[in-house]
């Protein structure tokens, strides 16, 4: 493999958890003025079609499993899991997003090594749970409501979802992407989750006008456009080449991506609580892929 082979999916991961990093502070900015289902449906309609041109010049032939496959995954990570990321950011810090998502590599690597027959250490498990731990922290007590407000414990509790329907997505479109070309699959995968979203959202039209939405408002949804499209495309083209347990490590750059973005933004300053759950889930995180370094 050449050093250009090597290096050019390390650097599209890189950008595609940058563009999600500053993206997230971004997308709790534009839900201030815009709807939630109509937010998520120009944003990421609006992506999937300014990928479009690229997809179609670059389409290969799939089988009739492999759109199916993309069609499952897309209405799981797309459909339910962004809304539900939306959901949650609406009651929580942005912060709180990408750290409590964390534990979704340390799944990806499990579930990955249950498709791919790879054995999982004992250093690989006590991490997983030491980070798990650091996510539990950051979600809160939900057993003692007065450990925390309510409202910031079910949008935790939704973040981990989307942080869930998220590793589904990615081992799904994976499997397809050995096919298929990243600018398609691509493509697919977001116009196919977003269909059923944008329908919905046909009901909240008369509702909002460009008064209501507000400079701001068309600001975070351009922007989140041109972030979507972007970071799908690095992301899928590095899913393509690299393998899904290799993947995951990029993972760990979003939160600081976020934690400086969301405090330019939104100055917001990360607490006591998460700055704790952060060092847990990196001390998890070490332990879990210190052992990749001596392959």
């Amino acid at each position: 493999m050449t050093k250009q082979k090597y290096y050019l999916p390390i650097f599209a991961l890189v950008l595609a958890e940058i563009f999600w990093g500053i993206n997230t502070p971004v997308i709790k900015l534009g839900l201030k003025t815009v709807p939630l289902p109509v937010y998520h449906a120009i944003t990421i309609l609006g992506a999937a079609l300014l990928i479009a041109p690229l997809a179609f010049h670059h389409w290969k032939r799939l089988r009739p499993k492999d759109y199916m496959l993309l069609v499952i995954g897309s209405i799981i990570n797309v459909s339910l899991g962004n809304v539900v990321l939306l959901l949650g950011l609406q009651r929580v810090p942005s912060i709180n997003a990408p750290l409590t998502g964390l534990f979704a590599p340390l799944l990806l690597i499990i579930l990955a090594g249950q498709f791919l027959k790879e054995s999982l250490t004992l250093k690989a498990f006590i991490g997983i749970l030491i980070s798990f731990l650091g996510a539990a922290i950051i979600i809160g007590k939900p057993w003692d409501i007065s450990a925390a407000n309510q409202g910031e414990i079910v949008g935790n509790l939704l973040l981990v979802l989307s942080a869930l329907c998220n590793v589904v997505g990615a081992l799904i479109c994976k499997s397809v992407l050995k096919r298929g070309g990243a600018y398609q699959v691509t493509f697919i995968h977001l116009l196919t989750g977003i269909l059923p979203v944008a329908i919905f959202a046909l009901s909240y039209i008369p509702t909002i006008s460009a008064a209501s939405i507000g400079r701001n408002g068309f600001l975070a949804m351009t922007f989140n456009i041109v972030a979507v499209a972007a970071a799908n495309i690095c992301y899928m083209y590095g899913l393509k080449l690299k393998k899904v347990q290799e993947v995951s490590i990029f993972s760990y750059i979003h939160p600081l991506v976020t934690a400086i973005a969301a405090w330019f933004i939104l100055a917001e300053v990360p607490g006591g609580k998460v700055v704790l759950g952060a060092l847990l889930i990196f001390a998890g995180i070490y332990l879990a892929e210190a052992r990749k370094k001596r392959v």
